[in-house]
């Protein structure tokens, strides 16, 4: 049977290691140094952008990768987190049929069909995955992030004070991090913190919690409660509005390979989890979609950037579109989209702005043919010369403010030095991004022409002028 998500195989290993992928990748940088499951996502519109312009080795690279996750699912069982041995109990967002359209576009003809089939196969083990019993969020119809293992994950044993910064924090918190902690027992080995006379440590939901929201790829935030501990109690919008698209591509690959009864399957099920989307996921009164704690039987009233997620997968209205484009303001600052307005201390929460959020929401504000002006900075608008917030990473506080700073295209490294069966370094998935942007997006520096570079957003200045928006033209805005 091998190392599979979900048997229980992997306790007891006597090392920990890099799980085998047959194609080369490329990884996000650092620390980060295997292939992560939506990383890879956004690292590979920048390949494919850069295939466009001519760089074969791009198209190859990506398609490769793509091939590495269905590589996974048959011997793993999984789009892993990443391929690592202490992985093997939980995936990340679903974006395999994204990736497997993509690089379909850069095929020959008479290498779609055949691409098509495997990418079909495939993606139908990870929606299988995606609706196992363990993911389910109780009787909603809607997924939640899970992850198989218990206790303290592996990957953070080379930060000893994680967990102890952690009790620390939840026991200065008073009610709001009561149900986080237990009491420790006399001789218990492992993380604890004496405070006020007694030794606490973390739950044992908690650190399911914990180990649920390493599985979102937002770790860390509050959003599903102080530190992630209850990731596993909620119907997460981001990850539903994900396999709701990836439900209707598996429909319309369904029906281009002439499975025309598997596509109408499909797009029930499509149908059945926006039905949910729409009762469990959208805020009537708010105008906006929101987690849903299915343990405690309420919506969630933290607000996140993923709440474009829907209109990005195209499960939302164009009602909803227009009342979610009205939250920006929410969310916006001088340099582009906060993670949340929530400033908590930890990195996916305010003031920080990440790259993938800042493209799925411009990305699918622009189809929806959103316009939204905050302080003179169109957002989203097909036809203005400035035409975002900003794109990427690194972040810097100032004046409690968002600011990201201007990047120009000799200031990225791309990152893809490859060997083979080795790893790109550089910060993937913000390089990436950005030769994504650079093709599809102009910035608004006042060069008169797409820089590669992506504006720090000083939204006082003024807008660039006509052969910007020319050049916007000329690149298909």
């Amino acid at each position: 049977a091998g190392l599979r998500v979900g048997n229980g195989e992997i306790v007891g290993l006597d090392r920990q290691g890099l799980l085998y992928v047959p194609n080369d990748y490329v990884v996000p940088g650092g620390r980060f140094n295997e292939m992560y499951g939506w990383d890879s996502f956004f690292i590979l519109q920048g390949l494919i952008e850069s295939a466009k312009r001519g760089e074969a080795v791009r198209a190859d690279l990506a398609k490769g990768m793509t091939e590495n996750f269905f590589y996974e699912l048959d011997h793993y069982g999984a789009v892993l987190n990443a391929n690592r041995t202490y992985y093997l109990t939980r995936s990340q967002p679903p974006f395999l049929t994204s990736m497997v359209l993509s690089v379909e576009g850069q095929l020959a003809e008479g290498e779609r069909r055949g691409w098509l089939e495997r990418g079909y196969r495939a993606a139908g083990e990870d929606w299988a995955y995606w609706n196992r019993p363990e993911m389910r969020a109780g009787e909603t119809g809607l997924a939640r992030y899970y992850d198989y293992g218990s206790g303290p994950v592996p990957e953070m044993q080379d930060d000893a004070s994680y967990y102890q910064n952690v009790i620390t924090k939840l026991a200065g918190m008073g009610s709001a991090g009561a149900g986080f902690l237990r009491e420790a027992r006399a001789g218990e080995k492992g993380f604890m913190v004496q405070e006020g006379g007694k030794a606490w440590a973390l739950t044992d939901d908690c650190y399911k919690g914990d180990r649920a929201m390493r599985s979102s790829g937002f770790d860390v935030s509050f959003r599903f409660g102080p530190y992630g501990g209850a990731t596993h109690h909620f119907a997460a919008v981001g990850l539903n509005a994900l396999l709701y698209k990836e439900e209707m591509d598996l429909a319309m690959m369904a029906w281009r390979l002439g499975k025309t009864a598997d596509a109408v399957t499909w797009r029930q099920r499509a149908a059945a989890r926006q039905a949910a989307i729409n009762n469990y996921l959208w805020d009537e009164q708010r105008g906006m979609y929101v987690d849903y704690d299915f343990v405690a039987g309420k919506a969630s009233t933290y607000e996140f950037a993923t709440m474009f997620w829907p209109l990005w997968a195209g499960a939302a209205s164009d009602d909803q579109a227009r009342r979610v484009a009205g939250h920006l303001p929410d969310l916006e600052r001088a340099g582009g989209l906060a993670t949340s307005p929530h400033k908590t201390g930890v990195q996916w929460d305010y003031p920080f702005g990440w790259a993938p959020l800042q493209m799925l929401a411009v990305e699918r504000l622009r189809r929806y043919g959103c316009t939204i002006d905050n302080r003179g900075a169109s957002v989203g608008s097909a036809d203005a010369g400035r035409i975002v917030i900003i794109y990427a990473v690194p972040v810097e506080r100032r004046r409690d403010d968002l600011q990201i700073v201007r990047l120009h295209r000799h200031q990225f490294r791309h990152a893809c030095r490859i060997g083979a069966g080795q790893q790109g370094v550089g910060e993937g998935p913000v390089d990436q991004i950005v030769v994504y942007f650079r093709r599809v997006h102009v910035c608004g520096c006042g060069a008169g022409r797409p820089c590669g570079g992506v504006d720090v957003g000083d939204s006082d200045r003024a807008r660039p002028g006509s052969a910007q928006r020319a050049d916007a033209q000329a690149m298909g805005q």
